[in-house]
């Protein structure tokens, strides 16, 4: 049995299948990489293959995409925590991007499926909210995928409120900084809209949190 942490460690050593205690990750995190994602296997599997490993689960989560944002997968979101595996049991430790997320149960419904269609035995979701999911997390792959889909990525802050309060947002479409706060609240209470004056268009900024 061993533990896939965030970001790796060395994997425990021990008997008998108990989830050992969730261990947070050092603070601050390495700016815009909640998690550095295991080396993928070369090794190919199909649906409902036994014999699991950390590079096939993380690599099956790493499909798992985000209900609210269907281009971002979780693991680019950093919203996968750890991984831990015990024979085909496979245990999921997730921070949601805050306590109310409205689509946590989702998140949790979809890893389940993912993880039983690979052979899981049996598939858990611990949620811990501490320490609390920061913007800083999506990785850098993220962050080109939420430009691409017209969403503006939040800055890389490190915890500075100043840079959260005030860093220049810029269009995703033509990278002006020309642009001015429409709305505090987008389509979700985790986007603020703003107007871009250079390509008169709209567009969302992924807040930084």
């Amino acid at each position: 049995m061993k533990i896939s942490p965030s970001p790796p460690a060395p994997l425990p050593q021990g008997e008998g299948s108990q989830i050992p205690p969730y261990q947070s990750p050092p603070l601050p995190l390495p700016a815009g990489e909640g998690r550095t994602v295991s080396p993928v296997s070369t090794r190919s599997w199909g649906e409902g293959d036994a014999h699991l490993t950390d590079d096939i689960v993380w690599a099956a989560l790493a499909e798992v995409m985000d209900p609210e944002i269907p281009v971002l997968s979780l693991v680019d979101l950093g919203v996968i925590r750890a991984v831990y595996l015990a024979g085909d049991q496979v245990t999921v430790t997730m921070t949601p991007t805050f306590s109310g997320c409205p689509a946590l149960v989702e998140m949790q419904r979809l890893i389940k499926e993912r993880l039983q269609a690979l052979g899981a035995s049996e598939a858990t979701v611990n949620v811990v909210l501490a320490p609390p999911w920061s913007s800083d997390w999506i990785n850098a792959e993220g962050r080109r995928k939420l430009k691409a889909f017209g969403l503006a990525p939040p800055p890389v802050h490190g915890g500075d409120v100043q840079i959260m309060l005030f860093d220049t947002v810029t269009c995703p479409r033509c990278d002006s900084d020309d642009v001015t706060v429409r709305n505090t609240f987008g389509s979700t209470l985790c986007r603020a809209i703003y107007y871009c004056n250079r390509c008169q268009d709209a567009f969302e900024q992924f807040k930084p949190l």
